[in-house]
């Protein structure tokens, strides 16, 4: 069982209305035509989520939901999501998120440290059970 009021926390401190979008049934969200590694936030519904070599279907994803924000590699590569039903969503550039939130660690600005620390979401992980 994923940890849902954390994830809503951190879409919470993270998304902008202004970039979600609202997708209607069978509607394909492919991250392949990017420039840069994309974040997909699932605020609301459900999609498909599907190879994009053979349409192979991998899963079923509900909200809420963040995918492609690890740095380690590309999560939303060579996928695509189709939406089951009505879903709200956003597109964002990985890790650029808002100015107020982010820091320096180690070089880099990270916005979601910020939001773990400051809402203790450290300590409630890691009492999670998955």
């Amino acid at each position: 069982m994923k940890p849902q009021a954390i994830i809503k926390t951190l879409i919470k401190a993270i998304s902008d209305p202004s970039f979600i979008r609202h997708g209607r049934e069978r509607t394909i969200i492919s991250l392949d035509n990017y420039d840069q590694d994309m974040t997909f936030i699932l605020h609301s519904g459900t999609v498909a989520v599907h190879r994009s070599k053979d349409h192979l279907l991998l899963k079923f994803v509900e909200s809420p939901m963040i995918v492609g924000m690890n740095d380690l590699f590309n999560a939303n590569e060579g996928l695509f999501y189709q939406v089951c039903g009505e879903v709200k969503y956003e597109i964002r550039k990985k890790m650029i998120f808002w100015p107020s939130l982010m820091i320096t660690i180690s070089g880099k600005r990270r916005a979601i440290f910020i939001c773990m620390v400051s809402n203790d979401l450290w300590r409630r992980i890691k009492h999670q059970r998955v």
